[in-house]
């Protein structure tokens, strides 16, 4: 079997993010201009010179070699190219000259671009083993690094059975492969009257990840279907299909994410509600915890409702991609076409597939967003009553110490009023006593005289008597009246209890 290929042409269609939602409208991503660069790094394996200089070529780089992505603004077609297709003069070899093309694209938020190889004269066999002339393996997405991901499209004319058309794409197929990849094959179809086969390079560390991961097409054409016509029909389309695809595979990816992130954070709004239905049972610390939980649940439900928002941005965003997709394949295959790996991907892997689990996604997660809602709004309605009967008992202890300090006031001014007249009175009946005592006194009835010094003790005595029982006296009339005044008060305050709004039916 003859594995050569005539008019042999490879094709990367690679895709990067330029901006997202989040961004500006005069911002792009940090790393927009990385496909450019790296289509730079490439001219020193593939040593075009228009490569090598394609900042000059490009209308979001300045004449200084800076990135000025403002530049592109008001461009009224989606081709970055100063002046079109950069066309690559001829690199000669022992065997053929290697040629080719590359087309700068901006469709909407993605750069895009489509670069081609190919040998001249186009008659010319290539063999497997002319491949290293292309550089095959630094075009693959760890050199290339599109964000959105890759698509490497080989074409070539064979002398072959259509059995042996399948044989010979899986033998270029493994050329090239690597160590950091492992080969799949898809499946395979008609189209343009040439064999169609589909393969996927998955990177072996990040498998899931569409951006590391390339898409192999291999067209091989042995009925002499017109070549022309093929690159006719797909120039128009066939990058905006595959940018449509290679969307909706990082759209979904990046869907699964937040997903996953929303999961993880609807595990924590459960066991919020867990850590409040166990604060409830504590009545001594449940004002602090819902205080504490107060603090940290509003920043739980702004970034759970982030990761909702980005779910149904994610869904309205595959939709979307998803008609594009359709318009396109609608545009680039014909009746007697037959791919239907593209056909089924649209149908039913992104519909049924993609589409209905983010929907069940949003299904599953959306009442969460009300549960944290609700607990909010609970713990904040509890907090509210919790620290209005605290203020109250609050109000009652301090009523109450008022009013038995203003008692111990009272009762202390009666004791000094007391006391006052007390003294007053004693003092008054000594000075009146006072004047009796200067000299002995005789009485009839004692056969000595009274000393002195012990008729003033005995009138001393007297006076504290008096002074006592006037004392006596005045405390029990303050008494009477300090009781009467209490009971007014109560009645007083009891009187305003029954009149209070809240007594009232």
């Amino acid at each position: 079997m003859n594995n050569s290929l005539k008019n042999f042409t490879v094709t990367l269609y690679s895709f990067h993010l330029r901006h997202t939602l989040t961004d500006a409208p005069d911002q792009v991503d940090k790393d927009a201009n990385l496909l450019w660069e790296n289509l730079i790094k490439l001219s020193e394996f593939l040593p075009f010179s228009e490569l090598k200089e394609l900042r000059t070529k490009l209308i979001c780089y300045d004449e200084a070699g800076n990135y000025i992505p403002q530049n592109e603004n008001g461009q009224q077609t989606e081709s970055l190219a100063t002046s079109g297709i950069i066309e690559f003069k001829p690199i000669k070899n022992d065997q053929f000259s290697l040629v080719g093309n590359v087309q700068p694209f901006r469709f909407n938020d993605t750069y895009a671009i489509d670069l081609t190889l190919f040998c001249e004269p186009f008659s010319t066999s290539i063999d497997t083993t002319d491949l290293t002339h292309f550089e095959l393996n630094h075009l693959l997405p760890n050199s290339i690094q599109g964000s959105l991901g890759q698509t490497l499209w080989l074409y070539g004319k064979a002398e072959a059975t259509d059995d042996e058309c399948k044989e010979i794409a899986k033998l270029w197929a493994n050329k090239l492969l690597t160590n950091e990849y492992k080969l799949v094959f898809r499946d395979q179809g008609k189209l343009f009257k040439s064999h169609i086969f589909q393969y996927e390079l998955i990177n072996l560390t990040e498998p899931q990840n569409p951006s590391k991961n390339c898409q192999i097409l291999i067209s091989i054409n042995n009925h002499q279907a017109d070549k022309i016509e093929l690159e006719e029909k797909i120039n128009d389309w066939i990058i905006e299909f595959l940018c449509c695809r290679h969307k909706i595979l990082y759209i979904y990816q990046k869907a699964e994410q937040a997903n996953q992130t929303a999961r993880k954070q609807y595990v924590q709004i459960e066991k919020k509600i867990e850590e409040f239905s166990q604060a409830i049972a504590k009545p001594e610390t449940r004002l602090e915890t819902f205080k504490e939980m107060l603090n940290s649940i509003p920043i739980d439900s702004l970034n759970y409702s982030r990761s909702l928002r980005d779910l149904k941005t994610y869904s309205t965003s595959l939709s979307t991609n998803i008609i594009n997709y359709k318009t396109c394949l609608k545009n680039i295959l014909t009746p007697e076409d037959q791919v239907k790996f593209w056909q089924e991907f649209g149908d039913r892997t992104c519909k049924q597939l993609y589409q209905t689990q983010i929907e069940i996604n949003l299904n599953y997660l959306s009442p969460g967003q009300d549960l944290l809602e609700q607990l909010i709004n609970t713990i904040r309605s509890l907090v509210e009553i919790e620290q209005a009967e605290i203020d109250q008992e609050n109000a009652k202890t301090l009523s109450k110490n008022e009013k038995e300090e203003a008692k111990r006031d009272k009762s202390l001014e009666r004791t000094i009023s007391t006391l006052g007249v007390g003294l007053g009175v004693g003092g008054i009946a000594s000075s009146i006593t006072s004047a009796y005592i200067e000299k002995p006194r005789t009485l009839s009835y004692l056969e000595k005289p009274v000393d002195p010094w012990i008729l003033a003790s005995l009138l001393s005595l007297l006076s504290i008597v008096i002074g006592a029982i006037a004392g006596f006296i005045i405390w029990q009339i303050t008494k009477l009246i300090s009781e009467e005044k209490n009971r007014e008060e109560t009645n007083r305050e009891e009187t305003n209890r029954e009149n209070s709004p809240c007594n009232r039916d």
